[in-house]
């Protein structure tokens, strides 16, 4: 597109095409084929240093007697799953190059999209959607569900410190924030549905990645010419040398590293009909969180002061996918992985002589083989359907046990509790959906999903339901319902009391219905107006037998899970609406506004409503990036985002009894009650590439948090004024320099 004179190309009969002398920079295709909808792809980056590989799936349209009617075009962040229909957007590895200071991240890049806002701490990436806990959020790759793929991951979360993804190795995927397709189950509030890229089938190509966060290094190519392919890459960091030169990333004395690797092999058999792919992806990860060296210069009421806190997570998933084109209006597609999660903690306080009191110990460890097959037939133009199913077969081991820190300023303190169990179980899905076009303008798509664990026999059939009306060319108007259900964690189900019972055994499967109202809007060529109004109810949500405790709601836990007999009666309410007007990357430009304003609450045993703990009222972001090419070739790149969100919620403090316990005590007639200040974030990006003969270089600087605003991301009660002080991020101001060698 833009081109002058135009240039383009067909396809030859296995769908394979070739652009030659394509000018560098950003460009965009746009593609198009009788009988099937308009396709447009936006911003790939073309550089002199190898060639690119682009895939692109086109939509059937109707046929209405000899006329072809062509639907509205489709643009490249529309979801990669046709079965989707609203609050879905796909991305690719290199958009998330795009966003300032996301490093590489999609957990991260996911704050720039509607609905979306982070946790309490700038270190993590965990991803909270439409006011729902991130131990909601679904990962999948390659069609087959998997453990979190975090480094730092911690218990009773989806999120961690970074991804052990590289964009490297990413293809477009599908980000969703509610009502998904039938197919996405153990889910309530959203899924990130990652599909790895294939390497070069024709030339080698090699990347080199240094900057302030660590080291990258990628490498692809044929196995064998225009059959098979290779791509890889492995990436090492030490966060902590950050600390060491003055910008404390995770905070002060503050020492971490991981390491991590992905690959994806792709061959083609020489029908051209079977594709079969092994992916991987592996990374360890460790923490420290030191104690001050000299316990005289420790702050009394600084409970940081006086521990040693030692956390890792390591975790590994293996596959294989078979898929076979059956005929030219089906397929076939298996998959097989096997997985691996170990997360672990050990924390201790000190004396002022530094003798350690070991205060918390967690080894939690889940191994994982997992079995998914689909099956897609186009039985015409009008009527398509897939069904499928998942199989995983569970093999765990937890151990936790907590003591009372002897640190009376700690606002959190813990009753001794030890859980100490092992097991194993399965969890088996099954999926089917239909999508069927009543006419050129209007289609429908149903389905359901079955769910079953055999650990306690919960069982759960989820119906999903949703339309879509093109209003006119530019135009679309979708409406969908949908019931998700998802399992606590099985650390929860393997509670045990002090009398060895298993009290949480028998916890009902978690359940949302989403009912969600979509509004597009295609004001030209790369702009578009989404809004979506949406409604949220939530059921068997674990909370305590007690009907004066207001306090507990399982999904007001960041992280961990509680230790106490739980019952699945709690309930849960969300409604708002997200707005986002885009800006896709044509004309060397591209922008994302977007604004949310909702309302989150939770109902305990008693049946009253109260704010839940992200019900922070409204969130926004701002994103853009300007590129511009000279005639050198070479390239610039300037961008920013803004993000500001309203300011995390906390329980007060009741004065009167905390102030004779010397310890926080919350005043549970109120909870979740008060609210910190908003949180203000400005990020910037620059970027310049030199392209050479066959080889290119890119300098960048991201900076985090420009302006060094002092964010709240928590709370400690100080006995000796009876107050409460509000600790900030840690990272303000910083700048990541990178440098990239492509060839």
């Amino acid at each position: 597109l833009g081109s002058n004179p135009v240039l383009g190309t067909t396809s030859d009969i296995d769908g394979k095409f070739i652009f030659s002398n394509v000018p560098i920079g950003r460009q965009s295709f746009e593609t198009s084929f009788i009988g099937y909808g308009t396709y447009v792809e936006s911003g790939v980056v073309v550089t002199s240093s190898n060639s690119i590989e682009i895939n692109i799936e086109l939509e059937p349209s109707q046929v209405l007697s000899d006329e072809v009617v062509v639907k509205a075009r489709k643009f490249s962040n529309d979801p990669v799953n046709e079965f989707s229909t609203v609050s879905t957007r796909s991305f690719s590895g290199e958009e998330t190059n795009l966003f300032a200071a996301a490093i590489n991240d999609p957990g991260r890049v996911a704050l720039s999209f509607p609905g979306v806002q982070q946790g309490n701490f700038d270190t993590e990436n965990d991803v909270i959607i439409r006011g729902n806990s991130s131990v909601g959020m679904l990962w999948r790759l390659e069609g087959i569900d998997i453990l979190t793929p975090n480094h730092f991951a911690r218990t009773g979360s989806s999120g961690g410190g970074v991804t052990i993804f590289s964009s490297e190795i990413i293809g477009r995927s599908d980000f969703s924030t509610g009502g998904m397709a039938a197919e996405y189950g153990n889910a309530i509030s959203g899924a990130m549905d990652i599909h790895f890229r294939k390497g070069n089938k024709k030339e080698f190509g090699y990347k080199a990645r240094l900057n302030l966060i660590g080291a990258d290094l990628a490498a692809e190519g044929p196995i064998q010419k225009d059959r098979s392919s290779f791509l890889v890459n492995y990436r090492y960091s030490t966060l902590g040398l950050m600390t060491q030169l003055g910008f404390p990333v995770l905070g002060e004395r503050v020492v971490n590293t991981f390491q991590d690797l992905s690959f994806n092999l792709s061959f083609d058999s020489k029908d051209r009909k079977t594709l079969t792919t092994i992916f991987g992806l592996g990374g360890l990860s460790f923490e420290n969180n030191q104690p001050v060296a000299n316990p005289l210069e420790r702050d009394i009421f600084d409970n940081e002061h006086w521990e040693d806190r030692q956390r890792g997570s390591d975790m590994a998933a293996v596959g294989i996918t078979v898929t076979k084109l059956l005929t030219e209006k089906s397929w076939l597609k298996f998959v097989v992985a096997g997985m691996a999660n170990d997360i672990w903690r050990e924390n201790d306080t000190l004396s002022l002589e530094d003798e350690r009191f070991r205060y918390e110990t967690e080894d939690f460890r889940d191994r994982r083989i997992a079995l998914a097959g689909s099956y897609v037939y186009q039985l015409s133009n009008n009527l398509r359907f897939k069904t499928g199913f998942q199989a995983h077969q569970i093999n765990y081991t937890f151990f936790k046990e907590e003591l009372p820190r002897s640190n009376v300023i700690d606002p959190f303190r813990q009753i001794e509790v030890n859980a100490n169990g092992e097991g194993n179980t399965q969890l088996l899905q099954g999926y089917f959906q239909t999508k069927y076009q009543f006419n050129p303008k209007f289609e429908m798509n149903a389905g359901l999903n079955l769910m079953y664990l055999t650990l306690n026999q919960n069982a759960s059939l989820d119906p999903r339901l949703s339309f879509k009306y093109n209003l006119s060319q530019n135009q679309e108007l979708g409406l969908a319902y949908s019931i998700q259900s998802q399992h606590a964690p099985l650390a929860l189900h393997n509670f045990s009391s002090e009398s060895g019972q298993l009290t949480n055994l028998d916890l009902d499967f978690m359940q949302a219905q989403h009912f969600v109202l979509s509004y597009k809007n295609s004001l030209g060529k790369s702009l578009r107006l989404q809004v979506e109004p949406y409604f949220q109810l939530l059921n068997n949500i674990p909370v305590t037998p007690d009907l004066n405790d207001n306090l507990y709601w399982f999904l007001n836990d960041k992280v961990g899970f509680t230790s106490r007999e739980l019952v699945s009666e709690g309930k849960g309410r969300n409604y708002g609406v997200d707005v986002a007007l885009e800006k896709f990357f044509s004309g060397d430009f591209f922008l994302l506004a977007t604004g949310s304003i909702f309302e989150n609450e939770y109902a305990p045993l008693n049946g009253e409503y109260f704010s839940s703990r992200y019900n922070t009222g409204w969130v926004s972001s701002l994103s853009f990036g300007k590129e511009w090419t000279f005639r050198s070739g070479n390239t610039f790149l300037l961008g920013g985002r803004s993000l500001y969100n309203g300011g995390f919620r906390f329980t007060p403090f009741d004065a009167a009894a905390s102030e004779l316990a010397r310890a926080y005590v919350p005043d549970t007639t109120q909870p979740w009650a008060d609210q910190v200040d908003p949180y203000f974030r400005i990020d910037t990006r620059t970027a310049y590439r030199f392209n050479f003969s066959n080889s290119s270089l890119l300098l960048s600087l991201d900076i985090q948090n420009l302006t060094n605003h002092d964010n709240p991301r928590g709370i400690r009660y100080l006995a000796e004024s009876n107050t409460l002080d509000f600790r900030n991020h840690p990272s303000g101001f910083l700048p990541l320099l990178g440098i990239e060698f492509e060839w």
